[in-house]
């Protein structure tokens, strides 16, 4: 079941209800009306007031346990990293295979790269949406368009494993 309230003043609004105990709700999406949640390996995003549902276009189930996301700062797109694969020797070792964008209010995969990322904070939209960055198992930071997948440029020459990356509040710098 997903319940939502008003914050204002305590009241429900509405009450969804799932065919499923095995319901993982993640993350509002921005402008206030929808979530993004996992059901059986499915990613949906769920209208919180009318329970409208838009499915997130894949080829196979997710693992629940593995399936780590980026929203943009617009509620536009998602960016999902899948494929989790664990390093018995190195746990700094374990990345995900996939980086899929999606479309939030068609729930339409927009692209996929076949990338190996190192972790859960490895991709991050700019402020405004229109570029994302990737951060790669071999230290690389590569910077694409948002929607398109296009490759802008790559950031190499790291000693260490990159963990965490950003962008200034104004787009202007990475950081």
């Amino acid at each position: 079941t997903l319940k939502t309230w008003n914050a204002a003043n305590g009241k429900m609004i509405a009450n969804i209800r799932f065919k499923t105990d095995s319901v993982k709700v993640w993350q509002g999406i921005p402008g206030g009306r929808s979530v993004l949640i996992l059901v059986k390996g499915v990613a949906r995003i769920v209208d919180i007031i009318t329970g409208i549902q838009n499915k997130l276009e894949m080829n196979r189930s997710i693992n629940q346990d593995h399936f780590e996301y980026q929203i943009d700062n617009n509620g536009r797109y998602i960016a999902g990293l899948t494929g989790y694969v664990q390093s018995n020797e190195d746990e700094m070792k374990n990345r995900y295979e996939k980086v899929i964008i999606w479309d939030v209010h068609t729930g339409k995969q927009l692209y996929q790269k076949n990338e190996l990322a190192t972790h859960e904070d490895c991709n991050v939209f700019s402020p405004d949406g229109k570029r994302i960055i990737l951060i790669h198992a071999d230290s690389t930071v590569s910077i694409s368009d948002a929607l398109t997948g296009r490759l802008f440029y790559s950031l190499k020459g790291f000693e260490n494993l990159v963990r965490k990356a950003g962008y200034s509040a104004n787009n202007e710098k990475i950081f």
